[in-house]
């Protein structure tokens, strides 16, 4: 792949701090041998479930503490792990720390337990329990979706339309058809 890394003009040696791959992901797909996704994912991971330096040098802990423990652990695969951040992520700005902390213990019991698939359908439950009415669909979302569809052969000599229309045009059509 690449060799021990560039040789500096000035004294014709390698230097140790470049070791000729363009970013940490590229790095660790090679030293690895796994996708670039794959290493995204994991580095992606590593912000949340490893301490950090701060600024003047002081240890900052992980901000998933009780995640970080049961993978250093090694009771929860690192794909779960990856889950449950990106789900606690997800809720972070609709509820309160009290709820995520509970939230991130029940899934790290649950992926302790468990497959990452199953962890997957707790996550969405939780998510879903959180933000009940999901993501405020954007105008662009909307008048893609709106309009009147045929869902159904005919049938009994029936059509069945499925309408999908804002608020005032479904007054409209709703006096229309009561007429």
């Amino acid at each position: 792949m690449t060799g021990p890394g560039p040789v500096t003009e000035a004294t014709g040696s390698v230097s140790p701090l470049d070791d000729g791959y363009r970013n940490a992901a590229e790095f660790l797909r090679a030293r690895l041998r796994i996708s670039i996704g794959e290493a995204r994912r994991r580095l992606a991971l590593a912000a949340d479930v490893l301490p950090q330096t701060g600024i003047a040098g002081q240890q900052i802990p992980a901000r998933r503490e009780v995640l970080a423990n049961a993978l250093a652990s090694a009771l929860v695969p690192s794909r779960s792990a990856t889950i449950i951040s990106t789900a606690l992520d997800t809720v972070r700005q609709l509820t309160d720390e009290d709820t995520i902390t509970r939230m991130e213990h029940a899934l790290t019991t649950t992926a302790m337990e468990s497959d990452p698939d199953f962890v997957a359908k707790m996550t969405k439950r939780w998510t879903d329990v959180i933000d009940q009415d999901g993501a405020e669909p954007s105008e662009e979302v909307l008048r893609q979706l709106q309009g009147a569809f045929l869902r159904r052969r005919r049938r009994h000599g029936l059509h069945h339309l499925e309408i999908f229309a804002t608020a005032e045009q479904y007054e409209t059509l709703t006096t229309a058809m009561n007429t």
